[in-house]
Parts: C-alpha cells; sequence; structure tokens
C-alpha cells in the first residue's frame, strides 16, 4: 500500500488537473449552456379578446407540446364570451396565469402586459385563434437550447418552407405592402409576424409602443438584438371565432412606422456623433 508521505509527494509533482479525468471542456460549457436555458421556464404569452371557441385547445395543445419547464400568461380584455373565467377554470390543471384587464385596450398593450408578467427571461408570443401552430413552439425553443448567442426566433411566412392558406388577394396585398413599408427599418423577410420568441434581455429599459397590432416590429427596432433567425410556418386563418382586423389598423401601422422611421433616424444620428 502506497503511504500518505508518497502520495502527497506525488501530487506536489504533477499538476492538479493532469490528475483528473480528460475533459472536453468546450463541449462541457456548452452542454451546461443549454441546461441552463432549457432548464429556464419559457412564458407564453397569448394576448385573448373573445377566444371562448379557441382557448382551451389551445392550451391543451401548448401543454402537450412543450410538456414542462413553461408557463402560460393569458391576457384578457374584458371579453364578453367568458374566455378569461375559461382559462382560470384550466389554471389548475395547467401552469396559467390570468391577467384581466377591463376595457379592450388592444393587442400591443396586452402583449406588453404579458411580458411585464412574465417571470422568466424566454418569452414567446402568439395569437390564441389557432393560426399559429403551437407545434412550432418546440422547434422554436430547441433553437435557443442549441444556440446561446440567439436572442430571437420568428415565425416566419415569408421564407422558404412557409406561407398562408386561404388568404383572399386583398389581404395578401395588403400584407406584401406592409412588410415592404417596413423594410428600410430591417431585413427581416417578416417583420410583421405575430407568432415570435425572444430573451427579454433584449428589450430590458426599452418603452415599447402599445398600440395596434405589430409589436415585433417595435421589438426588432428597438432592442438591437443581433442573432434573429426565421423559422417557416404556415400560417392558417381562424377556424373557429370572428377576425379582428379592421380598416383602422391599417391607418394605426402607418402611424406607427412614422414613429419607427423617426426613433431609428434618431439612433443613426446618436450613434454618428459618438463616432
Amino acid at each position: 500500500m502506497m503511504s500518505n508521505n508518497i502520495q502527497a509527494s506525488l501530487l506536489k509533482e504533477k499538476p492538479i488537473l493532469e490528475l483528473l479525468p480528460k475533459t472536453n471542456w468546450r463541449t462541457f460549457f456548452a452542454m451546461k449552456t443549454a441546461d441552463f436555458v432549457s432548464n429556464m421556464n419559457l412564458s407564453v404569452v397569448i394576448p385573448t379578446y373573445n377566444e371562448s371557441e379557441n382557448i382551451k385547445k389551445l392550451i391543451a395543445e401548448i401543454a402537450k407540446v412543450l410538456k414542462k419547464q413553461y408557463a402560460i400568461i393569458i391576457v384578457d380584455d374584458s371579453s364578453p364570451d367568458g374566455t378569461a373565467k375559461l382559462a382560470e377554470e384550466m389554471s389548475r390543471k395547467f401552469p396559467i396565469t390570468v391577467i384581466k384587464r377591463k376595457g379592450k385596450k388592444g393587442l400591443s398593450s396586452a402583449v406588453i402586459a404579458g411580458i411585464n408578467g412574465s417571470k422568466s427571461n424566454l418569452v414567446c408570443v402568439m395569437d390564441a385563434d389557432s393560426s399559429h401552430p403551437p407545434a412550432l413552439l418546440k422547434k422554436m425553443r430547441t433553437a435557443f437550447e442549441n444556440d446561446s448567442s440567439l436572442e430571437m426566433a420568428i415565425a416566419s411566412r415569408h421564407v422558404s418552407g412557409g406561407g398562408v392558406k386561404q388568404w383572399p388577394l386583398h389581404r395578401k396585398l395588403t400584407s406584401a405592402i406592409a412588410a415592404v413599408l417596413a423594410r428600410p427599418l430591417t431585413e427581416i423577410k417578416d417583420p410583421l409576424s405575430g407568432f415570435f420568441m425572444f430573451k427579454k434581455s433584449i428589450i430590458k429599459n426599452k418603452k415599447l409602443h402599445d398600440r395596434g397590432f405589430k409589436i415585433l416590429l417595435d421589438i426588432i427596432v428597438k432592442s438591437n438584438a443581433k442573432r434573429i433567425i426565421e423559422i417557416p410556418y404556415l400560417f392558417e386563418n381562424r377556424k373557429r371565432g370572428k377576425s379582428k382586423l379592421k380598416i383602422k389598423v391599417y391607418g394605426e401601422y402607418l402611424a406607427h412606422l412614422g414613429a419607427l422611421y423617426l426613433y431609428a433616424l434618431k439612433k443613426k444620428r446618436m450613434n454618428r456623433g459618438r463616432t
């Protein structure tokens, strides 16, 4: 048997790291980063107004896809059809928080309320009307698990493999025009998507525009996110309930777009002044 004195002398002669099993430290830290992201809860923010026909099915599908490490935040604008009550009933079985607001305050402000109410850094925004497939949530979250530098993943209709189903010509035309008008602000193909996942840290100390329907474009312009990917998906029209898209939405979008142009111009001038 080796004496304690001989063991001590061997330890002095050999660096301690050489006595440890050989480890690929790059792989080790990559695995730990992935573990950290996957163990971090994902908050799924869903703004609702009169979605009683869709909400139960959607929640069940999200739970089936994500299984664990998630929370659902329903932000309801006083739906007269009882959407909030249904969501509260389902909270007995699923991890759901229901934020009830007085009056119909709009989609963007509902999303902001949901983001502010989330406890995790990883947040997803999606609609309640079945146009956004819950199956894509797993693919989006996996993208963050595999790439620690990723800041945003957008479900895109306008990249290869994506598209829309059953849209009338006028809807396709207005969507295309809206995307073209946003092009000077970003190279993202679908900056008007309502289905996206991002790290909340990218909007820290940023004041987001709380009117209208196009909160994603606001986040892209104001966040300075550098690592963004687009994941193709097929947008489907709602199967149940009534669409909330009205003419005034287009006017709100143009006003919002003008404000973002001014914001981007001001930021560009400030950056020039620093150089």
